[in-house]
């Protein structure tokens, strides 16, 4: 049987990527929740789409915390293998060895944040919609185009964040593949 062979330092390395993934993760989420709330409109379809988008994002945004938990804490758990492994080896010299690599601090959890605002100031109805009103028994739909428009780039870019995460950890991987 061959000898079991670790490099600290890449094992150590390797967790702090892993840690890093997640950091990044969450920065991306900073930026999303920052900009992700647009009023959707009082009419009924405005309200049917603003409670669907609120449940939605509600779950995705728990799947990242998640998602995020499990990268800081992988990587402090990897990290602090890196640092026993440097006990051990700096131990079993004569004299002690040098580079005895410091234990990761704990990782700090996050909570999902909630879910996006979806009421607010509306787009104001053409001058006649009052007269037309009394016919059609509904509100003018009066959804912020343009907030629901950048809210979508917002996701746009937090699902190429979290798509990205992939080659981030498999990179962090590659650290131990050599």
């Amino acid at each position: 049987m061959a000898p079991l062979v670790v490099d600290p330092a890449a094992l150590f390395a390797a967790g702090g990527a892993v840690v890093a993934v997640g950091d990044g993760l969450a920065a991306d989420m900073t930026v999303l929740t920052a900009g992700f709330a647009a009023h959707t409109g009082l009419d009924i379809a405005g309200m049917v789409f603003g409670l669907a988008y609120q449940d939605a994002a509600e779950s995705l945004l728990k799947a990242a915390a998640a998602a995020i938990n499990a990268c800081r804490h992988t990587g402090a758990v990897i990290a602090q293998g890196a640092s026993n492994y440097s006990k051990a080896e700096a131990a079993s010299k004569l004299g002690g060895g040098a580079g005895v690599l410091q234990a990761p601090a704990l990782p700090v959890k996050i909570t999902a944040p909630g879910p996006p605002g979806t009421l607010g100031p509306g787009q104001p109805p053409p001058a006649l919609w009052a007269f037309i009103q009394s016919f059609v028994d509904d509100v003018w739909p009066d959804g912020d185009v343009a907030g629901l428009h950048a809210a979508a780039g917002r996701w746009r870019s937090f699902g190429a964040a979290m798509s990205g995460m992939r080659g981030a950890l498999n990179a962090s991987k590659s650290l131990l593949d050599t």
